[in-house]
């Protein structure tokens, strides 16, 4: 039989998904109400522009013709604010009824009310995340005057038109306006309703439960556990808080979904004679601190009817068939996959059980042993994932063997691997083994000549080079160009000062987490990632506004920027940052797709081949795209298989279909 704190639990973890549905759509109100400003305000900005003189740039004077735009601006923030906290005030007094209801639902001992007023007073008098709301939606306006502003300064100077001054600031119908330099406010505006939510409710619930301290003993930390929860919620899952002692302040971070359980005092606890209540009922007021409960748990113990509420009758049959765990119904950024989409992540999964730990140790356990190549496999493949380590079962009878020589090659007439060193423990050498050794596979692969000359693997590689070079200005008209340009300077300004106004190192990794979180990735799992790539450079602003640039980098398909972001920490280019590690693959995998037009050997990256290299056969430019995603898959880091799903999503997940179909 499930105590009363356990009931609590349940029946809050419950209320956690309408709660999370209702944040979204407040979160669209106040986009909405921001998007309609913007609708006045690009209306002037066209008039605006066109009556400035293009000979002369007076900066006075256009930041003084730009003031009725700022007021605007300021007035939208102000109009969503108010927006916001009418919800708020609302919202307090359902939770206040809520969590009054529920303890009294599941509780023979029953709470007082508090008025609701004064709580939702208190809140927004209360700073969260070290701000008050008014000051977050300061902040918010005051950014996006300065992206319009500078924008407007810099595309003047450059001689741009006003379409394209505009376009550059809104971003394209085409793309949802997420390629504009304003993308950046919409999703600092949605993380602050959000997180407004989280301290609004949990500043409800421990107003209540302070009040009423002579049955509630304390607080259970309670983090939504899945594929999102960070790594400081997690670890406080489950913790037990005594009524006032010291507690970590909730939300803990932006878009934090943590919360506090009330547990409830035992009837011995509050005094009374248990002997007078029935058996069951002083069986569930043992005053026990309930067990930790995932997400995915306590999902599994509802009805089917719940379930089906929360993912959807198909979703809900899988989940409940145990083909799928729960975090694969959830993206990293928190979007709902659609039942394709889920066809298409975990194909296997609606067939078979997910390969295990176990068959991955199996499968290394057939690759050959005592031969040349097997330290070399041990050492450099050790975490690849299963489709390579499958692969190299297949296929590696077939290789005739490794010679040390002059600089590393594959010799694909005698199939046999040459290389330039003998030690295999340095990173950058084994970089360099899994690059020849996917020369190896390309050409086994293809029976004769490389699969990599095949036109589906050609094709691919043109498609997804064609985006990276258009990112980067390549085959467009120069005004296009320094149009992409100047879009990228004016998100790199904004990430600086976003960050630079952070006034500690706390905040800015928190802002951090949420970063990355945006890419599918870890905050931990990147800072990882940099200390095995490059350098290491000592912890504070230049090296986590470094982070957000690498984020960016990968989002936008920005190669330049990409490596920018890893070799040097003071982004100028005067020193080289990196490690002789992998780094240089991903410069020969972009250089080799584009032929040195961006990367590669004296294109602003770390190795490759030359021009005359590549003039020598049409085979080599794609056979040396092959090597490279042999060697970053073969890492089996999950930042390296982000870069590649982001770069080249297409060509890579070809890659993968090609080593799954090896005989």
């Amino acid at each position: 039989m499930a105590t009363v704190n356990e009931k609590l639990l349940s029946e809050i973890v419950a209320h956690e998904i309408d709660v999370l549905g209702y944040g979204n759509s407040v979160s669209r109100k106040i986009i909405k109400i921001l998007n309609k400003s913007d609708e006045n305000i690009f209306a002037r900005l066209n008039k605006i522009i066109d009556a400035l003189p293009t000979t002369s740039i007076n900066v006075k004077r256009i930041d003084k013709l730009l003031q009725p735009i700022i007021k605007a601006n300021n007035e939208a923030y102000y109009q969503a604010r108010r927006e916001l906290q009418s919800e708020m005030r609302e919202f307090t007094d359902q939770e206040l009824d809520f969590q009054t209801e529920i303890v009294n639902k599941e509780s023979p001992v029953k709470i007082k009310t508090i008025a609701p007023e004064q709580v939702y007073a208190a809140a927004l008098a209360k700073p969260f995340q070290g701000e008050l709301l008014s000051e977050f939606f300061a902040k918010l306006s005051e950014q996006k005057a300065t992206l319009i502003t500078n924008a407007v300064r810099m595309g003047l100077i450059e001689g741009q038109t006003t379409s394209a001054i505009v376009k550059q600031i809104r971003g394209t119908r085409a793309l949802q306006f997420k390629d504009g330099v304003l993308a950046i406010t919409r999703r600092n505006a949605e993380s602050v309703v959000l997180t407004s939510l989280a301290h609004f409710q949990n500043f409800a619930q421990e107003s209540l439960y302070d009040a009423n301290d002579d049955i509630i003993k304390g607080f259970r930390y309670t983090a939504t556990l899945d594929t999102r929860t960070t790594e400081l919620c997690a670890s406080r899952d489950g913790n037990f808080y005594k009524i006032g002692e010291p507690k970590p302040a909730i939300p803990a971070h932006y878009r934090c979904r943590s919360r506090y359980v009330p547990v409830l005092k035992s009837f011995r606890e509050l005094g009374l004679d248990a002997d007078e209540f029935t058996p069951s009922t002083r069986a569930s007021m043992d005053g026990q601190v309930p067990d930790k409960l995932t997400y995915s748990d306590w999902l599994g113990k509802q009805s089917q009817s719940r379930q089906e509420k929360v993912l959807g009758v198909r979703k809900a049959q899988l989940f409940r068939d145990g083909k799928l765990t729960l975090d694969k119904f959830v993206s990293p950024v928190g979007n709902v996959y659609t039942l394709d989409e889920l066809k298409k992540l975990n194909a296997k999964a609606f067939d078979e059980v997910q390969p295990k730990k176990e068959k991955i140790e199996k499968t290394r356990a057939t690759w050959k042993q005592n031969t040349q190549q097997a330290k070399y496999h041990n050492a450099s493949f050790a975490n690849a994932p299963l489709f390579l380590q499958e692969a190299i079962s297949k296929v590696d009878d077939k290789l005739k063997g490794v010679t040390t020589g002059r600089g590393s090659q594959y010799n694909q007439i005698g199939k046999k691997i040459q290389l330039g060193f003998t030690d295999i423990d340095s990173y950058s050498n084994q970089g360099t083994w899994m690059h020849e050794y996917g020369h190896f596979i390309d050409n086994v692969a293809a029976k004769e000549g490389f699969r990599s000359s095949q036109l589906d693997f050609k094709k691919a590689m043109k498609d997804n080079t064609d985006v990276i070079l258009t990112n980067s200005g390549f085959g467009r008209r120069s005004n296009a160009t320094n149009a992409i340009k100047q879009s990228r300077a004016l998100k790199l300004q904004a990430l600086s000062k976003e960050m630079s106004d952070l006034n500690s190192s706390d905040a800015r990794r928190k802002r951090l987490e949420f970063y990355s979180e945006s890419i599918g990735l870890k905050l931990n799992q990147i800072e990882d990632f940099l200390a095995k790539e490059t350098v290491h450079v000592a912890d504070g602003a230049n090296r986590q506004t470094r982070i957000s640039f690498l984020i960016e980098a990968i989002k936008n398909k920005d190669a330049a920027l990409f490596m920018d972001s890893i070799r040097t920490p003071d982004f100028r280019g005067n020193s080289e940052n990196y490690k002789k590690g992998l780094i240089g693959n991903f410069s020969d995998l972009v250089g080799s797709a584009t032929k040195n037009k961006l990367l590669g050997a004296g294109q602003h990256g770390n190795g490759g081949h030359s021009n005359s290299y590549y003039k020598q056969g049409d085979f080599l430019a794609p056979t040396e795209v092959f090597a490279n995603l042999t060697a970053l898959n073969g890492s089996g880091s999950l930042v390296w298989g982000k870069v590649l799903d982001s770069f080249y999503p297409d060509l890579n997940s070809l890659y993968k279909d090609i080593l799954n179909g090896l005989d």
